[in-house]
């Protein structure tokens, strides 16, 4: 049943990857597999001696709060960076700091007393720069302490989410990056689409969706990028899979210029269809 467990545990990991909002079901899977009372991935940084829970299940808000504003400081488990480098990637908290030690602090006092928490196994997810990204998760003092056994469940688990997490770091650069190039294209005042190489619209820029809303020339019908005209209609698909398929090296269309005729009478619309470079990194059909 472990191992089972286990297997689900580390797909829905990978899964996490693509999509943040899973992360929080992951803690709480985690926390079930090696029965803890809260779960949590933090970050902590050795210079500044801060740090932060930033996802976590069974943790209520509020020690959330004062985990990041406070106790990080007096985190006793984190006073020694060296704990935390070497080959070792997973600890006891019993290995780390003694129980009279442990009891005796302000940040047992403050923040896991409060909470009936105690017992501790955390596994280094990666360390560098001073920086500190980690595993833990606890249960009360009345509890037995982690076992070897459950200590090792939490080794087998690191590798996973330590590829998780990173992936999931370089898509939210991606997201970021993709964010800034949207607006600065919805401040254009032309009108922008990219198309994927078999024509359907992947991305419209502020001003394109005016043009399109008005209906006067183009418009977006099942995914594609049509005009009024069926003769002009087709002329702009022919350009627009041609340019796609150049972009990914299978064709020899580099697009072209149209000019779209408007059903009010006004101006028509000048059309300039143009491949873009397909990244050397793309897996199948580059998009756009």
């Amino acid at each position: 049943l472990a191992n089972r467990v286990e297997r689900e545990l580390v797909l829905s990991i990978h899964e996490a990857a693509t999509s943040p909002e899973a992360w929080a079901q992951v803690a709480a899977n985690i926390n079930g597999l090696l029965n803890g009372q809260s779960c949590a991935l933090g970050t902590f940084n050795f210079q500044s001696h801060t740090g932060a829970l930033s996802i976590s299940a069974g943790v209520e808000k509020k020690y959330l709060t004062s985990y990041q504003e406070q106790y990080n400081r007096l985190d006793i488990w984190m006073q020694k960076e060296e704990n935390y480098t070497g080959e070792q990637i997973v600890h006891l908290g019993k290995d780390i700091v003694s129980d009279r030690d442990l009891v005796e602090s302000p940040f047992y006092s403050g923040w896991l007393r409060p909470q009936y928490l105690h017992h501790r196994v955390s596994a280094v997810l990666w360390h560098e720069n001073r920086d500190l990204h980690y595993l833990a998760v606890m249960r009360p003092a009345k509890a037995k302490s982690f076992s070897q056994q459950e200590a090792a469940a939490c080794q087998k688990l690191a590798p996973h989410l330590r590829a998780g997490l990173r992936l999931r770091r370089h898509l939210a650069v991606l997201e970021s990056e993709r964010d800034v190039v949207t607006q600065v294209l919805d401040r254009l005042p032309i009108g922008v689409l990219l198309c994927d190489p078999r024509g359907s619209v992947v991305m419209v820029n502020e001003t394109a969706r005016r043009i399109i809303a008005a209906r006067d020339g183009l418009a977006i019908q099942r995914g594609r990028l049509v005009a009024a005209r069926q003769g002009e209609s087709d002329r702009l698909q022919r350009l627009i899979v041609g340019a796609g398929w150049m972009a990914c090296g299978q064709g020899d269309e580099p697009g072209g210029t149209l000019n779209v005729s408007r059903p009010s009478g006004s101006r028509s619309l000048p059309v300039l269809v143009s491949p873009l470079r397909k990244s050397a990194k793309a897996l199948g059909d580059a998009r756009p």
